[in-house]
C-alpha cells in the first residue's frame, strides 16, 4: 500500500448525495491528503464544511479536474458527461455514482462485498460505477444467501424515498407537506402526482408489460453481481413519503431449501450488514445515519417456500458508503 495522500475530488459536493460523500471521506481514515468540493460554475454555494472545517467549491472543469489523483461523479446523470469525458481524458480515475457509466461502456459496476475481484483490472481501465442504493442493498444482502445455493429466486418491493430523487425530491416533498397543511397549491415538478401523505407505486412509467425501466435495471444490475439470471429477481420499486431512506419487503426461496435460523446465521456478520434482534423492527428514521443495511423480520414462509425478510438502510449514506469502499479496496490493493 503507497504512503501517498490523495488529492479527492467530488463532483455534485453540493448536492444530497455529494454532501454525504464528503462527511464519509472525511470519517473513512484512507489516506486523503484533501477532499475538493466542485460544483458547476453556475452553483452559488461558495463553502462546505469537511472535517469540521470549511473549504471553497471549486468549479468543475478540465483544468481543475486535472490536478485530481481521483474525481467521484456525484453529478445527476444529464449532466455528468462533461466532468466524466474531462477526468478519463485526463487520465484522473472516476468512481462514478451518477449511473453514466457502467458495463455498457466496458466499466464494471461494484459492490466491494459482492464483486471486489471485478477492480482488479483499474489501472487499465482507470473507472468503476458505484451502483445504486436499491443494487447495493439487494446483491449486499442476497449475496450471502446465493454463495452455497444451487439456485436463488427473489421477489419483493423495494420502497425508496424522497432521497432518490436527489435534494430537489426532498425539497418538494417538504414544501407539499408545508403546502397541504397550509391549504396552498404544493409545488410538482418532480412529484407530478404529489407524494406528502402518499405513495407512489411506481418509480417511473410502466411499460406494456407492467414493468418499469428502473425496475429493469434493477433486477439486472444486481442479478449480474450476484451471478443469476435477472429473471431471478423481481422486484417492484415505489416511493414512499419520507425524506430518506430504503425498505425492502423481500420472498427469498434457494436451493437447497433456506430455513429462517440458516438465513439469519448467513447474514450474521455479512460486510455491510447488520442483522437486528428476532422482535426488532428496522425502520427508516431508526438507520438513520447508519452505513448498513438493517435485517430484521426473518420468518419462514407459510407454505414451506423459502423466507421473508424485511430491511432499511438510510438511502443516501448506503450508496455513498459503497463509493467510498471502493476507494479503500483500491488503496488496499494498491491499485491508485
Amino acid at each position: 500500500m503507497s504512503d501517498r495522500k490523495l488529492r479527492v475530488g467530488v463532483a455534485g459536493a453540493t448536492g444530497a448525495v455529494g454532501r454525504q460523500l464528503l462527511d464519509q471521506l472525511a470519517e473513512a481514515g484512507l489516506p486523503v491528503g484533501q477532499v475538493v468540493p466542485m460544483a458547476s460554475t453556475a452553483c452559488t454555494v461558495a463553502q462546505l464544511e469537511v472535517g469540521g472545517r470549511s473549504v471553497r467549491v471549486e468549479n468543475c472543469i478540465p483544468e481543475q479536474i486535472r490536478t485530481l489523483d481521483l474525481l467521484f461523479c456525484a453529478v445527476p446523470a444529464k449532466a455528468a458527461g462533461p466532468a466524466i469525458q474531462a477526468a478519463r481524458e485526463a487520465g484522473v480515475p472516476v468512481i462514478d455514482l451518477s449511473g453514466t457509466l457502467g458495463p455498457r461502456q466496458g466499466v464494471p459496476s461494484v459492490v466491494p462485498a459482492v464483486s471486489r475481484r471485478a477492480l482488479q483490472d483499474f489501472r487499465e481501465l482507470p473507472a468503476v460505477a458505484s451502483p445504486r442504493p436499491d443494487v447495493v442493498a439487494l446483491a449486499s444482502l442476497l449475496a450471502p444467501i446465493r454463495e452455497d445455493a444451487a439456485e436463488l429466486w427473489c421477489r419483493g418491493v423495494v420502497l425508496h424515498s424522497a432521497a432518490a430523487f436527489g435534494r430537489q425530491g426532498v425539497e418538494e416533498l417538504s414544501d407539499q407537506v408545508v403546502s397541504l397543511f397550509n391549504s396552498r397549491a404544493p409545488a410538482r415538478k418532480v412529484f407530478a402526482q404529489g407524494l406528502a401523505f402518499d405513495v407512489l407505486p411506481a418509480l417511473g412509467e410502466p411499460d406494456l408489460a407492467g414493468w418499469t425501466a428502473d425496475e429493469r435495471r434493477c433486477a439486472a444490475a444486481s442479478a449480474a453481481l450476484l451471478d443469476v439470471a435477472p429473471s431471478a429477481l423481481a422486484v417492484t420499486s415505489a416511493v414512499g413519503p419520507w425524506f430518506n431512506g430504503l425498505c425492502l419487503a423481500l420472498h427469498v426461496e434457494v436451493e437447497p431449501a433456506l430455513s429462517a435460523e440458516a438465513c439469519r446465521e448467513m447474514l450474521s456478520g455479512a460486510p455491510g450488514l447488520a442483522v437486528v434482534a428476532a422482535r426488532a423492527l428496522p425502520h427508516p428514521r431508526g438507520v438513520d445515519g447508519s452505513d448498513r443495511l438493517h435485517v430484521g423480520r426473518i420468518r419462514e414462509d407459510p407454505a414451506g417456500r423459502g423466507v421473508h425478510l424485511w430491511a432499511a438502510a438510510d438511502e443516501l449514506r448506503l450508496g455513498a458508503a459503497n463509493a467510498v469502499s471502493i476507494l479503500a479496496a483500491l488503496v488496499e490493493d494498491d491499485l491508485l
